[in-house]
């Protein structure tokens, strides 16, 4: 395969090392040869162009000369003598060359295929979906990248990958969750979006998760679920329903792109829409707690003292939420003492019955029995109390 470039540049011009062999392992895969190159793909991230000119930068990048072939059309056409010039652009590339020094090849890539910064998003965004134009279908698909980056085991993965762990107080913040990742000139950084059952709590069902870069950059949200993969580019991103289509087992990823020749910083703001807990209706009485109950009252420090008639009153005053405000008072039915004197609201919840959370004090969740035990101030048994509607 080295021979076709030996056919278009002289050896007496400068050669690059990783063109020359990226070219090479283009030509392998194009014949038919084999090239899952999957363990490595991941070095591409560290960017389009390799920090230095060697060889072994090169193989790898023939998923980026198949990525220009794609773009240029240069696989259109018949065969070349015909008089169509399939490889056209490929041709031209290596006719001209870059004489005497890099840089010139440089020059001369970035204005046969174009610059980096004009493909950058759109060569990334192919590699996390696996794209066969950047030679990325044995790669890890979305749902599985994601799966991995929360393991954070697969150096391979760690190195271009990161998670951010999304908190309620943080995104519902006036400067939200704000996160940064350093990226490589021309290269990317995937980031993996995870939030606890707890934190998704608090969230609204159906509000969205926004995303917004810094410095008006693009930015790639990927929404996944087992093999399908949906991706959205922008400045700012956003996902509908987050917390329902988390509940619904997607996966999220963000795709951040290096657009320059540099390294540098890159930020980004997570802002949520927080859950609105819904207004109570203060004169809704959700579980009918209220009402008269007749029932008995058990000396237990006294072993041969006879049960005594009681009846209890329980009057509903307001909803509070998670339970209602009650009066209540119980009286001995033959001397009229009262065992509770009805004087201070007590809370019943709505969940469980019991009052003020007393679990000696509950109510049937039908509303139609009751149970209580009252103690003396020392903390010791008294009476115990039943009563039946």
């Amino acid at each position: 395969m080295h021979f076709v470039q030996e056919c278009h540049v002289s050896s007496q011009f400068y050669r690059l090392d990783w063109l020359d062999e990226a070219t090479a392992a283009f030509f392998e895969r194009y014949f038919g040869g084999k090239t899952d190159h999957s363990a490595r793909q991941y070095e591409l991230y560290e960017g389009i162009y390799p920090a230095s000119d060697d060889a072994s930068e090169g193989y790898v990048r023939g998923a980026l000369v198949g990525y220009w072939a794609h773009k240029g059309g240069w696989l259109e056409g018949k065969d070349a003598l015909s008089g169509t010039d399939k490889m056209g652009g490929l041709i031209d590339l290596y006719s001209t060359g870059g004489y005497i020094k890099e840089s010139r090849w440089l020059e001369w890539i970035n204005q046969s295929v174009g610059e980096p910064s004009k493909y950058a998003v759109d060569f990334f965004t192919k590699m996390v979906l696996t794209d066969e134009a950047v030679w990325a279908e044995y790669a890890d698909k979305p749902y599985n990248l994601h799966g991995l980056i929360a393991d954070n085991k697969l150096e391979q993965i760690k190195k271009f990958t990161s998670e951010l762990k999304l908190s309620a107080n943080e995104i519902f913040s006036e400067k939200g969750q704000v996160y940064s990742v350093k990226v490589p000139a021309y290269g990317a950084r995937v980031v993996a979006l995870s939030m606890t059952k707890a934190e998704q709590n608090k969230l609204e069902m159906d509000g969205k998760l926004s995303i917004t870069a810094g410095g008006g950059g693009t930015l790639v949200l990927i929404k996944c679920r087992s093999k399908q993969a949906e991706p959205t580019q922008g400045v700012t991103v956003s996902a509908p329903e987050f917390r329902k289509t988390l509940e619904d087992k997607h996966r999220y990823l963000v795709l951040v792109v290096n657009p320059s020749k540099k390294e540098k910083t890159i930020s980004f703001m997570v802002t949520g829409q927080i859950a609105e807990k819904p207004e109570t209706d203060k004169a809704v009485e959700e579980v009918p707690y209220s009402g008269t109950y007749r029932g008995i009252v058990t000396n237990l420090q006294i072993d041969d003292e006879p049960d005594l008639a009681v009846t209890t009153i329980v009057t509903f005053i307001e909803n509070s939420g998670p339970g209602g405000q009650y009066s209540i008072q119980c009286t001995v039915d033959e001397t009229g003492k009262k065992l509770i004197e009805g004087k201070y609201n007590k809370f019943i919840r709505w969940s469980n019955g019991k009052v003020n959370d007393d679990d000696d004090f509950v109510f049937s969740q039908d509303g139609k029995l009751f149970s209580a035990t009252l103690r003396n101030l020392d903390g010791t048994p008294w009476v115990s109390i039943s009563g039946e509607k």
